[in-house]
């Protein structure tokens, strides 16, 4: 079995997410709750609701983004999405349309089914673009119908 995932996907599914809701939780809670003459910084309720409203927006696009990244390993067979929970194996005869995204320090893969699945209908993979290609060159024939 190949992976096709970059290293970072662990990094940014599990730690940035789980360092942000408890550091910043934390530290929000703290500046929301504490008095003025506790924290001189923000000394008013706007300022407090702004920080708030900050972490909560952050929060929303961390959710909407870096959660929605899936582990895909592939082998012969077909490939298998992970959210590190579960796995699930998938044959790419059931791929309808796969789209790349290369932002200048990491490349998305986006996975579209044909139909619904286990995990949703599509999955979003950052990927290392050296293992892609290396799979693509040893089993041409599983990929080719998606690249035309």
């Amino acid at each position: 079995m190949q992976r096709i995932s970059s290293n970072l996907t662990i990094f940014y599914k599990l730690f940035l997410p789980t360092f942000w809701f408890i550091f910043m939780g934390c530290l929000t809670a703290f500046v929301v709750f504490s008095d003025s003459q506790t924290t001189p910084l923000f000394p008013d309720f706007n300022s407090k609701m702004i920080f708030l409203g900050l972490f909560v927006l952050f929060g929303i696009l961390i959710y909407f983004s870096i959660f929605q990244l899936k582990r895909m390993d592939a082998n012969a067979s077909g490939f298998f999405i992970s959210n590190y929970f579960k796995t699930y194996k998938y044959s790419f005869a059931d791929v309808e349309d796969i789209k790349y995204l290369d932002l200048p320090f990491f490349k998305l893969m986006r996975i579209k089914m044909k139909g619904k699945t286990a995990m949703g209908k599509h999955f979003m993979v950052l990927y290392k673009k050296l293992y892609w290609t290396d799979y693509k060159e040893q089993y041409p024939a599983l990929v080719q119908h998606l690249e035309a």
